[in-house]
């Protein structure tokens, strides 16, 4: 039996040097640094955000009993923000991420909520690519958790790319239903919600899964759209 002698921070952190590459690719090395200690800085003040808001709001979550053990969970963009503060620490989880510098913080992010594997990909930016990996990583057992309507919206409208990992990866698709009261509504694109710490309510609601087959891509995407806007 072999067995593994590397500190277990960096097992964490075994996707560190692709994910990097990936963010400053288009980056002057001199930037590097401070990038990175952007990333590390900001990472690390949004993970004691998120836990003041976990420990402090009002959070009810309901996941059946009967889950399977690999799919692919579906939640808006507007909503993630809520999502990550009310989950638990996520467990044989593969991601993908946008790869632009300033995501660095959410790579650091992921890893302090427990996420196995980051892949820079995301619609525009070797998006297909990144999603045959993960579809690899789905056969295995892992899950992943999917914004259908990201990186740029339109908001609330579903891109095909997760029927597609769906029907690939033979998992099904979970969608999340996510409502938020008192919280504080951004003026972007997608008008995010940010949870506030001893005022917030979260509510976090499984649905039944919705498995995809390639014939019924239309049925499909109705059938998570109608769900997801419940």
């Amino acid at each position: 039996m072999k067995v593994n002698r590397w500190p277990r921070w960096l097992n964490t952190y075994h996707d560190f040097p692709v994910m990097m590459k990936a963010y400053f690719s288009r980056v002057s090395f001199l930037l590097w640094p401070l990038l990175l200690l952007y990333g590390m800085g900001c990472g690390a003040l949004i993970y004691i955000y998120y836990l003041i808001c976990k420990h402090t709001c009002s959070i009810e979550v309901r996941i059946p009993s009967n889950m399977p053990s690999s799919y692919i969970r579906c939640v808006w963009h507007q909503n993630f923000n809520l999502f990550l503060t009310a989950s638990p620490r996520f467990q044989r989880e593969v991601w993908m991420n946008h790869p632009q510098p300033y995501m660095i913080p959410w790579y650091f992010v992921s890893k302090l909520l427990g996420v196995f594997k980051m892949i820079p990909g995301s619609s525009g930016h070797s998006g297909r690519i990144a999603a045959d990996h993960i579809v690899g990583f789905l056969r295995q057992g892992y899950c992943t958790s999917v914004l259908p309507d990201g990186p740029n919206g339109p908001p609330r409208t579903l891109e095909k790319g997760i029927l597609h990992m769906a029907q690939q990866g033979g998992v099904p698709i979970v969608p999340i239903i996510v409502r938020g009261t008192k919280c504080i509504k951004l003026k972007s694109w997608d008008s995010k919600l940010l949870p506030i710490p001893f005022v917030s309510k979260i509510q976090i609601q499984y649905l039944t899964p919705t498995y995809v087959q390639e014939s019924e891509f239309v049925s499909a995407e109705r059938d998570l759209v109608s769900k997801l806007n419940l």
